[in-house]
């Protein structure tokens, strides 16, 4: 129990200390920290770490494998929102998609595709962002800016 507490004020210290950083820069930048959603990445994090965020009232939470929310959305309380951030596959949106509130990577229109047919079969309205590979680095993901100015009509008839 004592490793829990020392969890759980770690965090809190920490949290707190991000949350006063967004709150300062959003004060240079004339606007509300309220305006700022903090999405706490969980990636590699053991479970009492990521309980430790919600019990500080971080509901938004992040995870890049998919794998991952198949195993921690089950155990953490329902009023977590979880942000898919990492890479995804057509073949594991059907997993996906119940529970995930927002997927960060979206980064071809089969992806996208795959995930309004899904979310329409299940009744589900995610949010999705798009990912732009702006660099032009092969090593990244992301669409190609050209292909996606060319190809924005399509994206304009996606209902998520």
């Amino acid at each position: 129990m004592a490793e829990t507490r020392s969890i759980s004020s770690t965090v809190r210290e920490n949290l707190c200390g991000v949350r006063s950083e967004i709150a300062a820069a959003a004060a240079r930048g004339g606007r509300s920290a309220d305006d700022v959603r903090l999405v706490a990445v969980t990636k590699y994090a053991d479970l009492q770490w990521v309980q430790a965020f919600v019990e500080c009232g971080q509901v938004d939470l992040g995870e890049s494998r998919p794998q991952q929310l198949v195993q921690r959305v089950p155990v953490l309380p329902d009023t977590v929102n979880w942000h898919l951030i990492g890479h995804l596959q057509r073949n594991k949106v059907r997993v996906t998609l119940p529970l995930c509130k927002c997927i960060h990577s979206v980064d071809s229109f089969r992806l996208l595709d795959r995930i309004e047919r899904l979310a329409d079969e299940l009744g589900l309205e995610p949010h999705v962002l798009l990912e732009v590979n702006i660099s032009g680095e092969s090593s990244k993901s992301g669409f190609v800016p050209s292909e996606l100015t060319g190809g924005w009509q399509a994206v304009l008839t996606c209902r998520r």
